[in-house]
């Protein structure tokens, strides 16, 4: 009886605010403590919410993000980067599908 709306996940999955954490992973990679990168991607987000400006825009602008910052803002990566098992990237929920179909025959098979 589960029903999806595919094109409100897509929407959501491609939504820049979806890449806040790969935001804050970036800084860390650079050598920002995480709190304080939690802080500052925080701020850009809720800047880009007050003052309705496309978050891109601020990232791009920020001195320790810029472009490498706005191109993990890009539609869908922030989900393509997510490989871990049993998470939400592409690959990821390809294998949970295949274990869950696998499971549906063999419950069909037993009720049958």
């Amino acid at each position: 009886t589960m029903s999806f709306r595919v094109e409100v996940m897509q929407e959501a999955a491609d939504s820049p605010y979806a890449a806040a954490t790969d935001l804050a992973e970036l800084l860390v990679e650079r050598g920002t403590p995480f709190r304080d990168a939690h802080a500052l991607v925080g701020g850009l987000v809720r800047d880009s919410l007050e003052r309705r400006v496309p978050l891109a825009e601020l990232v791009e602008a920020h001195p320790d993000l810029g472009a490498d910052g706005a191109a993990l803002l890009e539609p869908g990566r922030a989900v393509a980067r997510r490989t871990t098992p049993g998470g939400a990237g592409p690959d990821a929920v390809a294998v949970q599908l295949e274990r869950f179909a696998v499971r549906l025959d063999a419950d069909a098979e037993r009720l049958g």
